[in-house]
Parts: structure tokens; C-alpha cells; sequence
């Protein structure tokens, strides 16, 4: 699982990347360059501070809903595998606009896989979903994959809505292998998003403002983009292999008995920069509690996460504290050191 493994694995294989120019779509991109891939990307929005990481990856920047271009780019690259991270993720967005929401999530979804499915050199897809596709009765009880999924706004059921039809896609189309992983609230450096708990305590020491804070001890599955990404990359490794069965669901999560709360990012937040929070009126439901449980990737394939809440905590905010006060970019960096812990 460490470099010399996805070496083999991914070097000039022919990758499409959707959603490319986000956060974890960044990550994957740069993480796939690192490894020789032959990158594609298909985004609605540019690149943004991740300009100075120069990746080799053919970027286009245009809308899922353009059946015709994601046909043309499929048909003429030939991709081997498919990652689909490209969503519209945030929450308060759903809520404010629902179709977009719908369209952006499910419908591009079907959209891909309708034009994915009539290319030959398409062996592999894999859908990024969300934690949030579970019912979530704010118990303290980690969710597994055989849990009941169900939404509370539209952005959860539009998720739900893709897993729904990836059972469907898999049970017609056996030409091509695909399945979702679910992980959520992903930590590190370089999420520049609206209205998630670390770009806005960024953006408030960045503008000298308080931090509006909408919930103190809400529970999360935290973990590190670089475990993120690297339980995808793995997880599609094996897709050839008989364990991973088409349409199946995967989640991915940190580990450990003890959970921890947006206050405990805060306060380690706290020893290396200045800011002071406010409470905020929530505009929209928020769950208290929602963990994951991870076990069924240990069990059947021996993976788990590499680093812990403490490490994941220290590196993101390494990675932000070194990129406002001196403009360095820790990203491959990073990289380059997780694959040399990586056993």
C-alpha cells in the first residue's frame, strides 16, 4: 500500500477524474501525478489556490449535464478508470437550491455512467458518496454499510438517490465494475470551502474576524484527506479481484474509541493562531452525532487509516499555517511523506 504497490498499479494508466479542481479532487490529482498516471479532468470550476502545484492533467472545465462532451472526452482519452468526485457538497447550498443541488449530484451522475458504460476501455468506476446517506438518529453508534440509508435534505437524499441507481447501473451493466465509498468531514490543508468548520476558522485569522460557530460539540468521522484518498486509490487497485463485488459500498473513517467534537478542531486551532468565536443561528438541521464504522474495509481488504485525529489535526494546521504566513504549498510534500509511513 505504500509507493512502489500504486506504482504499479496506476503508472500510465489512462484515469478520468471528475470534480478534479476541488478539494479531494486535488488531492487525488496530485496524488495520481505523483504515480505517472495519465490524468484527465472534468470540472465546472477552475483551479484555485492549487495553481502553483503545476499538475499534469488535461483539465475541462464544463457541466456533467453536457452529455455530448462527457461522451466525446470519454470515447477519445479511453480511460481505464473512473473517480466521480465532482458533487455540489455543501449543505446550506441544498437547502437554498435543490434543483441544483439534485442535477449537480444524481442526474450527473447518471449522465457519466450512461456515457461510461459504451466505452470499451472503461473497466472501473468509483463513486464518492458521503457519510451522510445514512439515517442518522443522532445515536452514538457507528454506521456500517448494511445500515438504512435515508437523507433529511437535499443534498443527503440526492446522495442516497446515486446509491440507488449504482445498485440499479450494477446489476445491468457487468461489463463495467463499479462501486461508492462514504466518508465525510475530511481534514488537511487546501479546503478553501464555504460554510465547513476549518476554511471558515481560516478565513476568520485570514480577515481578523470572529468565527461564527453554529454548533460547538457536534461528533464527526474526522479524518485525513491523505487516508481518504489513499483508501480510494486503494480500494481501486483491488477492483479487479472477486472481494469487491460491482455496486457494492464501502465507507471509510478514522478509528478509536474516543470521538471528537468541532470544539477539539477549535481548540487545536487555538495554539497556533488568534481567534475568537461567536455563536451563530443555525439556519438549517444539524445532526449532533455521526460516526462511521469502518470494519468491513479492515476485515475483507487489511485497510485503515494511517494516522490519527492528533496527526491529522497538527498537519492541517501546519499546512495552512505555512501557506498564509510564508505561501508555501505543503501538498505534495505531505504526499510524498505519507506514502514513505505507509508500510
Amino acid at each position: 500500500m505504500n509507493y512502489r504497490y500504486f506504482k504499479k498499479k496506476f503508472k500510465n494508466q489512462n484515469i478520468l477524474i471528475t470534480g478534479h479542481t476541488g478539494f479531494k479532487g486535488s488531492y487525488l490529482s496530485t496524488f495520481l501525478n505523483y504515480l505517472g498516471s495519465n490524468l484527465i479532468g472534468i470540472s465546472d470550476k477552475e483551479f484555485k489556490n492549487y495553481a502553483d502545484l503545476k499538475l499534469k492533467i488535461n483539465s475541462k472545465i464544463f457541466d456533467l449535464n453536457n452529455k455530448k462532451k462527457i461522451k466525446n472526452n470519454i470515447n477519445n482519452f479511453k480511460p481505464k478508470y473512473i473517480f466521480h468526485l465532482a458533487a455540489q457538497s455543501i449543505v446550506y447550498k441544498a437547502i437554498k437550491n435543490p434543483s441544483l443541488t439534485w442535477n449537480s449530484n444524481l442526474v450527473s451522475t447518471i449522465n457519466l455512467l450512461t456515457c461510461a458504460k459504451k466505452i470499451k476501455s472503461v473497466k472501473y468506476i468509483i463513486v464518492i458518496t458521503t457519510d451522510k446517506v445514512y439515517k442518522n438518529d443522532n445515536k452514538s453508534r457507528h454506521k456500517n454499510e448494511n445500515d438504512y440509508l435515508m437523507g433529511d435534505d437535499s443534498y443527503s437524499m440526492s446522495k442516497v438517490g446515486i446509491e440507488n441507481y449504482i445498485k440499479h447501473f450494477s446489476k445491468k451493466n457487468k461489463n463495467i465494475k463499479v462501486i461508492t465509498i462514504r466518508a465525510g468531514n475530511v481534514l488537511g490543508g487546501g479546503d478553501w470551502s464555504e460554510k465547513r468548520l476549518v476554511p471558515d476558522i481560516v478565513r476568520s485569522v485570514i480577515k481578523k474576524r470572529k468565527l461564527k460557530l453554529r454548533s460547538a460539540n457536534s461528533v464527526r468521522p474526522w479524518i485525513h484527506v491523505l487516508d481518504c484518498i489513499h483508501g480510494y486509490l486503494y480500494l481501486a487497485s483491488r477492483m479487479n479481484e472477486k472481494v469487491i463485488k460491482n455496486g457494492s459500498s464501502w465507507n471509510i473513517s478514522n478509528v478509536g474509541k474516543k470521538s471528537y467534537t468541532t470544539s477539539d478542531i477549535i481548540k487545536n486551532f487555538k495554539k497556533k493562531f488568534k481567534f475568537k468565536t461567536i455563536k451563530e443561528k443555525n439556519t438549517f438541521i444539524e445532526k449532533k452525532i455521526l460516526m462511521l464504522d469502518a470494519k468491513k474495509i479492515k476485515k475483507k481488504l487489511g485497510w485503515e487509516p494511517l494516522y490519527r485525529f492528533k496527526k491529522c489535526i497538527n498537519l492541517t494546521i501546519d499546512w495552512y499555517h505555512e501557506y498564509i504566513y510564508k505561501k508555501k504549498n505543503l501538498t505534495k510534500q505531505h504526499i510524498k511523506n505519507y506514502l514513505n509511513e505507509r508500510i
